[in-house]
């Protein structure tokens, strides 16, 4: 398994209006306590982002089979009603795995396959979880039609979508992409151990902790920083104590 992570895109105008927002308005986020009941006045249906940087397409983990699942589970319970159920963006299996796809069926989804130069035409609100799967990928892979489709990513989220980015890509240090609503993935960012801090949250339900690689190999590819206030870690890098899994939870209608 190779282990490897552009620059943070610039849309600072766009994160300058997000900070207002979240600033007048927090009202509108969901805060979470240790049993993940919802607290304050955010309306139903907000939206969902999650972020990963953990290898859970790698075959050789005890665990990958068991994270999918959880993430599966947890992003498809956030969503809201929509045509179809899954869109999955993926160039190919990563290192041969279908982890996340068979998490899909296995819990009765379904799932409709997509190529990263697909986002410019889907219509995200046509399905309940939008899931770009950018493990085992290389950044020039991806990273032109995702950053452009950022802006209709975090619209999708605004109005009650669920964007997953599982995102433990293959590169080399400064191989770095931007995250919707602010902060940027750290490309070749490894952690070998990483520790749970909140075992409460729903994607770690009979994880290990902390969170150690098979093979011997890394448990993340990809660690994020400069995330905005509301992001809630769920897993961390020892390393330099970076944010390797969150989410965020934000608008709705």
């Amino acid at each position: 398994m190779k282990k490897k992570s552009t620059s943070q895109s610039a849309f600072f105008n766009l994160r300058v209006l997000i900070g207002l927002f979240l600033a007048l308005a927090g009202g509108s986020l969901l805060a979470f306590t240790g049993n993940y009941e919802s607290v304050g006045t955010a309306p139903k249906g907000c939206g969902l982002l999650v972020g990963s940087g953990l290898t859970c397409g790698w075959p050789e983990n005890t665990w990958s089979a068991q994270l999918a699942s959880n993430t599966v589970q947890y992003t498809f319970a956030n969503s809201q009603p929509a045509a179809n159920e899954f869109a999955l963006f993926e160039t190919h299996d990563p290192w041969g795995s279908t982890f996340i796809k068979d998490a899909i069926t296995a819990t009765g989804h379904t799932y409709t396959e997509f190529m990263p130069a697909d986002l410019a035409t889907v219509n995200f609100s046509d399905y309940r979880v939008v899931i770009l799967n950018w493990d085992d990928t290389f950044l020039d892979e991806f990273i032109t039609a995702y950053t452009a489709a950022i802006p209709a990513l975090e619209a999708y989220v605004g109005a009650g979508g669920v964007v997953w980015v599982q995102a433990a890509i293959q590169g080399n240090p400064g191989d770095n992409f931007p995250m919707p609503f602010g902060g940027q993935g750290n490309g070749a960012n490894f952690g070998d151990s990483d520790p749970i801090v909140d075992p409460a949250s729903p994607m770690m339900t009979g994880m290990p902790n902390p969170i150690v690689g098979g093979g011997p190999f890394s448990a993340s590819h990809v660690s994020y920083t400069g995330l905005p206030g509301p992001a809630y870690p769920v897993v961390i890098n020892p390393n330099n104590n970076q944010t390797v899994l969150y989410h965020l939870q934000f608008g709705g209608n």
